[in-house]
């Protein structure tokens, strides 16, 4: 990675120095503490953003297309080189969607944690009616979160089977792996 000096931001800054690297992109969003895609395209008040030269298209096709969530947009509309975007996305696709399951478990977490709760009831019976629509919730609950981490094991060796970098898991999500019986993820990758 490169380091910019003084001097080198100046230059950009007051226009003298019309282009930078990728690295250097990547270090200014860092320093500054952006998004390296904020630094590409304007989205304030600008519907229409030029991708390339003489090729504007709408802001958030540009932006989707950033992100990954589309293929290459074409002026007035539709796509180009959907099955390139396809397999060069792959990876990206794999992580994103194993980030969603562990976007989706830790919110099942926090439903369950919000189930496990109860406030001070002097009424027996209307406690034990509350403690039993609990139970019932903290079943169904710990039943769908299962499912998702056996969803996220099984994604994970899948990725390990194409020879994917895959991402780590939390303590918190191994530790519920263990204790509703999942399959850890193997750390060996296999071809």
């Amino acid at each position: 990675m490169p380091s910019l000096d003084r001097s080198a931001i100046a230059n950009i800054e007051r226009g003298r120095r019309q282009r930078i690297g990728v690295d250097e992109w990547l270090v200014l969003a860092y320093v500054l503490g952006i998004p390296p895609v904020a630094m590409l395209v304007e989205f304030v008040g600008q519907p229409l953003a030029e991708i390339a030269p003489k090729v504007t298209v709408g802001t958030e096709q540009a932006l989707r297309w950033l992100l990954g969530e589309m293929p290459p947009p074409v002026p007035g509309g539709g796509v180009r080189d959907v099955a390139a975007w396809s397999s060069a996305g792959s990876p990206l696709f794999s992580w994103r969607e194993v980030w969603d399951k562990i976007d989706e478990f830790n919110e099942l977490h926090e439903e369950l944690t919000r189930a496990s709760t109860h406030r001070p009831i002097d009424d027996p019976a209307l406690l034990e009616q509350i403690e039993r629509v609990q139970q019932q919730q903290r079943e169904r609950l710990t039943s769908l979160q299962r499912k998702v981490l056996e969803e996220i094991s099984e994604r994970l060796a899948e990725m390990a089977k194409e020879g994917l970098t895959r991402p780590e898991l939390g303590t918190h999500i191994l530790a519920d792996m263990d204790r509703l019986n999942v399959p850890r993820p193997t750390t060996e990758e296999t071809a």
